[in-house]
């Protein structure tokens, strides 16, 4: 074979190399709705059919009235809402190597729902799914995102995911979840909670939401049918399409229980009026560590109160204002605050939450210049004796927080500031100081 042959023929190969990968996809669309586009990575864009192939690199974009459901190779599915721009940034998958399967997306606008494949539950560090603000790793999961702007919101139906901010030790080219002191995990047994992350505050916090079933897009072919991953209520059809849409919404202002009066002889009962509820309200996740853990279930906590703050263990919920106040008023000045019971534990680097002490403490809140401060006294047997001090900003809405490299302090006001409760974390040389807390004036 002479030399020029031997070019030829490995320039011939090099071609068909290329086009074989150009022409490998790896999702296929299953329902259009509206006017929608993808362009590729070389930058040809066409409008979405039916049938669609999608390939890596392409970018999903969604008019106002536009609605696209795309089907993985692994049996993925994503739902892009309207007014959405989705890109397919890496997408590698192969039955015989599931492990090292390689997910990644980013939600550059609008709202997408994710359902995951076998990629995303079999290597889990290995899927992510970016916004311009966040990164999103999952624990085999459905969830739904909203990119914005100014803000990322994220909400869990089934499973968990962790959200952290993008910056230092999270970086939008890495896959999986990142593991940053600002991560906050968000699991679907939480309730109704979704995260929501502000851009140029330090982590994620979590909301309240409640789920409207106002959008069905379309019924699926029945070659497009599967049977719906949510525990317990089984719904025929896909998943994404024929499911009524969950969509994401918050609010400032929850249901209490209703009071149904028995009748009896069609004379009915006398309505007895419960008692208002606690002001403040610490729900916990899993069961509490500590003899002085004074928190409740979160379903309980949730009766009559809406989220405001919390992590991965427990979540401040907070009774709505008498008067329908929705800010807390500059006019109260500075508030004094007195310790009325506190949780405090320790974690040892590389073990697991022991019982610590708090003693006493002081917690000081300027409502006109939205300022804090507080002190808490924390010892335990190993780690020792060590002071929280912490400062930060109040938020309108009576949220405050702060944080440094050593030490983190998040909670909440009531909208009449006579209580308030926080959740702190301390690093100390041998492990870390954490716990909640609430105050009354």
């Amino acid at each position: 074979m002479t030399l020029t042959a031997g070019v030829a023929r490995g320039a011939a190969t090099a071609t068909a190399e290329v086009e074989a990968k150009e022409d490998t996809h790896i999702g296929v669309v299953t329902l259009v709705l509206g006017h929608s586009t993808i362009s590729s990575g070389g930058g040809v864009t066409t409008l979405v059919k039916k049938g669609s192939v999608v390939k890596p690199g392409d970018r999903i974009e969604t008019s106002g009235g536009g609605h696209v459901h795309i089907r993985f190779v692994d049996d993925a599915l994503v739902s892009v809402r309207p007014q959405s721009r989705l890109v397919v940034e890496e997408y590698q998958y192969n039955p015989a190597k599931v492990l090292d399967s390689q997910v990644r997306f980013k939600l550059e606008t609008g709202v997408a729902r994710a359902i995951s494949g076998t990629a995303a539950e079999s290597a889990k560090d290995r899927f992510r799914l970016n916004t311009p603000l966040v990164a999103i790793g999952v624990r085999g999961t459905d969830f739904v995102v909203s990119s914005q702007l100014e803000q990322t919101t994220a909400h869990v139906n089934q499973g968990a995911i962790v959200m952290a901010p993008l910056g230092a030790g999270c970086q939008a080219n890495a896959l999986g979840p990142c593991n940053t002191s600002a991560a906050t995990f968000v699991s679907a047994q939480m309730g109704s909670v979704l995260a929501e992350y502000k851009d140029g505050v330090g982590q994620p916090e979590l909301k309240p939401y409640f789920a409207r079933s106002t959008y069905i897009a379309a019924a699926p072919d029945a070659a497009d049918s599967r049977q719906s991953k949510v525990i317990g209520t089984p719904v025929k059809g896909d998943s994404v399409a024929a499911k009524q849409d969950s969509a994401v919404m918050q609010v400032t202002s929850v249901v209490s229980g209703e009071l149904i009066s028995a009748v009896v002889e069609g004379h009915p009962s006398p309505v007895v009026t419960p008692p208002a509820p606690a002001a403040l309200a610490w729900g916990h996740w899993a069961n509490p560590t500590g003899s002085a853990d004074f928190s409740v279930p979160f379903r309980v906590a949730a009766q009559g109160r809406e989220v405001t703050v919390g992590g991965s263990d427990y979540v401040l919920y907070r009774a709505p204002s008498d008067g329908g106040l929705t800010s807390i008023q500059p006019a109260l000045g500075t508030v004094g605050f007195q310790l009325s019971q506190a949780n405090a534990l320790f974690r040892p680097w590389g073990g697991s939450n022991q019982e610590a002490a708090a003693g006493t403490g002081t917690l000081s809140i300027n409502f006109a210049t939205r300022q804090f401060q507080t002190q808490l006294e924390l010892s335990h047997a190993v780690a020792g004796a060590h002071t929280l001090t912490g400062q930060g900003v109040v938020l309108p809405d009576g949220m405050f927080g702060g944080a440094t490299a050593t030490q983190k302090v998040i909670g909440a006001a009531t909208f009449d500031g006579k209580n308030a409760g926080y959740m702190f974390e301390k690093s100390v040389e041998s492990g870390v100081f954490n716990g909640i807390t609430l105050w009354a004036r």
